[in-house]
């Protein structure tokens, strides 16, 4: 039997299905009172004509069903819809106690087929958290628990608690006379109930220096797109929670690439023969086409590649902010533009290497690659 343990809701992130007049708008709380890593999505079943985000009456984003960095505290979303809808919905997000939803997850089990076209194998679910009873329904129409009699191949699984709350997890069953019982598989699902717009890409390292037989979780943690590149960092815990390796890896991101993507990692050791040797990661991000791969040039100008100064040339007196992020998503540098046609800020303190530069103009959002 092959433990496939699910890293999920509790350690990524958890969007609470809260239901409005028109459609759902799923929220993520905040980590803690003080932190600002909130955000909110909108269902993305339907197709937006517009979108505005707004925060205490003034325009925090225009644009995209999916918002972040939001800090604590009740927001308003104005939208319309292909179908003619248009609301205007008030949402609150949490400091971090309030998420009915928080922590609910599946540990999965399985016993692989005998052979690849014997159909004995078998799958269990269990709950992690959440409010009982719990329904389960699995990939085929069952509402069975633990189902048996499975051929080879992946099945899902769905999880729905007293409070409406919505977990979702893959399952997958080999055949045990083959090698593949030498694969660890992690699926993580941080975006209950949302489509997956698309499929990214897998991408692969061999690394011979990690425990194998210790690693107890693994998932992407952080990931910032830089114009047509995904910086995707993922991170591999043993069986007490200690970091084993982290893995910065590149992903190619398609034009208009908008709403939920999968994308995957392979770590792998060709020199290993026995028990596991490989560990397959699935996981998610959400995208959005307000990260633009170059600037409105009719609106401003950047000098790129930046030395120690970065300079930024408008094309009228225009109010806002500018930022640069690192490849890790953390926000490195912000500035408020003073109106002026040409700025010129002090980015001495900034190493060499690959960020992402912000602008927010007149409640636009622009996002453009910038190198140092």
């Amino acid at each position: 039997m092959k433990l496939i343990l699910i890293l999920l809701i509790g350690l990524f992130g958890v969007f609470a299905n809260q239901s409005f007049a028109q459609q759902p708008i799923y929220i993520q709380n905040t980590s803690g009172p003080s932190a600002c890593d909130g955000s909110a999505l909108l269902d993305s079943s339907f197709v937006y004509t517009s979108i505005v985000w707004m925060s205490n009456g003034a325009v925090i984003q225009q644009g995209g069903n999916y918002v972040g960095n939001l800090c604590a505290g009740s927001y308003i979303v104005n939208y319309s819809t292909s179908q003619g809808i248009s609301s205007t919905v008030t949402f609150t997000v949490g400091n971090g106690t309030t998420n009915p939803c928080a922590g609910l997850g599946l540990i999965t089990n399985t016993t692989d087929a005998t052979t690849a076209t014997a159909c004995d194998g078998i799958a269990a679910a269990s709950v992690v958290n959440g409010t009982g009873p719990f329904t389960y329904q699995w990939s085929g129409g069952g509402a069975f628990v633990n189902p048996n009699a499975l051929c080879v191949g992946t099945y899902s699984v769905c999880v729905t608690d007293a409070n409406g709350c919505v977990a979702c997890e893959n399952v997958t069953i080999f055949d045990s006379s083959s090698q593949a019982d030498s694969i660890l598989i992690f699926s993580n699902n941080n975006f209950p109930g949302t489509p997956v717009a698309g499929v990214l890409s897998t991408a692969s390292v061999e690394d011979c220096t990690i425990d194998y037989q210790n690693v107890g979780a693994a998932g992407l943690t952080t990931s910032v797109q830089l114009g047509d590149t995904l910086i995707a960092t993922w991170t591999l815990w043993d069986t007490l929670g200690m970091v084993v390796s982290t893995y910065t890896i590149p992903y190619y991101v398609p034009a208009n690439a908008n709403g939920l993507f999968s994308l995957a990692l392979v770590v792998y050791c060709s020199q290993k023969s026995l028990n596991y040797n490989t560990i397959e990661i699935n996981d998610h991000v959400m995208l959005s086409v307000n990260s633009l791969t170059a600037i409105d040039e009719s609106k401003l100008k950047v000098v790129n590649p930046m030395t120690d100064e970065l300079t930024v040339l408008f094309s009228e007196q225009s109010s806002g902010t500018i930022s640069i992020l690192n490849a890790s998503g953390k926000r490195v540098f912000s500035s408020q533009l003073n109106g002026s046609l040409k700025s010129t800020f002090d980015v001495s303190k900034l190493t060499a290497g690959v960020y992402m530069l912000e602008v927010v103009l007149n409640g636009k959002v622009y996002r453009t690659k910038l190198i140092k």
